[in-house]
């Protein structure tokens, strides 16, 4: 795993997704394996596969707040606003202290929920 964490950070990216490849057939639920390979699929220009691989990250740590903060960004890149507003509201609600999800006002309340939009706005992700 740390391997292809280094071969990706040296922009080896073919030997970065075989790593990543051979961390996943050892241990099927290594999170940090998943949330490597889905930015590496996002790079690739394969989004839903990417969401998918973030989506194991997340089945498999569910209090991954990166995994969940950049399954939201990739969301609202693909244009699917309802599973960004998903994934921030509950990257909130696991770490309402994430460096990312301090920009979500009043999304800490259960009955608020952040806007997607206006949220990756005022972060300067999106406009």
């Amino acid at each position: 795993m740390e391997r292809g964490r280094a071969l990706t950070a040296t922009g080896r990216i073919e030997e970065a997704s075989g790593s990543l490849a051979r961390a996943l057939e050892i241990n099927r639920q290594n999170a940090q394996a998943w949330y490597h390979s889905a930015r590496l699929l996002k790079r690739a220009g394969a989004l839903e596969d990417a969401l998918g691989a973030f989506d194991k990250a997340i089945e498999s740590k569910p209090e991954y707040a990166d995994a969940l903060y950049e399954r939201a960004m990739l969301a609202m890149e693909m244009d699917r606003e309802d599973e960004a507003q998903k994934s921030l509201y509950r990257l909130v609600e696991i770490d309402p202290k994430h460096a990312r999800a301090g920009a979500c006002s009043g999304a800490s309340s259960t009955t608020a929920r952040p806007s997607p939009r206006r949220w990756a706005a005022s972060t300067g992700w999106y406009r």
